[in-house]
């Protein structure tokens, strides 16, 4: 006789195959990966058991039942307390299918201000991050590390998720429940630099499901601060103090325009490579606005432009 088969694959699903001398088509079972079938030998005055996969005993499966995890044809041979065996059973065909996860590509981008910025101002940072697809995105979580030369201002409130800034790490955390297929969303942060030069300042984006582009998980954003300290008021008496426009920090950037423009948009003033000279001789005491151009270490031209007020009564 053949041995009897009873396939368990769940406790409230049971599939009873009989062995028989006829021929029949062999019994298929179908798991996801990471589960398994427990697989139940059914054979009278049966004392022992070897299980076997693809036509080889499977060491130490010796029970009366066993837990298929891998894909294979299983066989079963039983003992009686003779020691005689049967004839091996039919086989059982375990079908394995793999988990096909669910994915989505994030994508994130931090961008700062594109206009100059100096020592001590405020500026924003804009981190976006969207969702490229395929899936829904669950569990984001975006953080941007503030480098030392940095101070925090404000994390603006985000529409969407919430975002802290941890002081310990310096970090900034946004967490966003979810993220739909297409979609994006913002967060904006204002600082302030403490020093001068290129500040590096990055982020990065992940999600609970397979990103299949980890490429595009981080963003780098470079950031020059001018150290020009540029005045809002000068006063040329003749006194020997704050008699002319000095700019504190030009002597950094050898190539520089400056342009001084009145109320009515006369340019009364220009002068390339400034040399913190301009008096404002000949000119009423008032207002100005200025135009400041100069060649970054980057061989860019960044344009600073407000007002300054000349007082000569001070």
């Amino acid at each position: 006789m053949k041995a009897k088969w009873l396939i368990v694959l769940s406790p409230l699903l049971f599939l009873m195959i009989r062995g028989s001398s006829q021929t029949q088509t062999m019994p298929q079972v179908t798991i996801r990966q990471g589960t398994s079938v427990v697989l139940t030998a059914k054979s009278g005055n049966a004392v022992a058991f070897q299980w076997f996969r693809d036509g080889k005993p499977i060491d130490q499966a010796t029970g009366l039942k066993y837990t298929a995890r891998a894909a294979g044809v299983y066989q079963v041979i039983s003992f009686n307390d003779e020691g005689c065996d049967s004839e091996i059973s039919d086989g059982v065909t375990v079908v394995v299918e793999p988990v096909l996860s669910a994915s989505a590509d994030i994508e994130v981008q931090k961008r700062s201000e594109t206009r100059p910025v100096g020592l001590f101002e405020t500026f924003e940072y804009l981190l976006t991050v969207r969702n490229k697809g395929a899936d829904n995105a669950t569990s984001v979580v975006v953080t941007d590390s503030l480098p030392a030369s940095l101070e925090l201002i404000e994390v603006v409130n985000p529409v969407q998720g919430s975002a802290v800034y941890n002081a310990a790490t310096r970090m900034v955390i946004w967490q966003l429940p979810t993220l739909d297929n297409g979609q994006q969303a913002g967060l904006r942060v204002k600082v302030k630099a403490t020093s001068a030069g290129v500040i590096t300042n990055s982020a990065t984006a992940t999600a609970f499901e397979t990103d299949p582009e980890p490429g595009n998980n981080i963003s780098v954003d470079k950031k020059e601060i001018g150290n020009l300290q540029i005045p809002n008021v000068f006063t040329p008496n003749g006194d020997g103090k704050n008699d002319a426009f000095v700019i504190p920090g030009l002597e950094n950037y050898p190539e520089n325009e400056l342009t001084i423009i009145n109320r009515w948009g006369n340019h009364v003033y220009e002068q390339k490579n400034y040399q913190n000279r301009w008096t404002g001789e000949g000119l009423n005491e008032g207002t100005y606005f200025y135009v400041l151009r100069v060649k970054d270490t980057s061989d860019n031209w960044q344009a600073y432009k407000g007002y300054v007020t000349l007082l000569r009564s001070k």
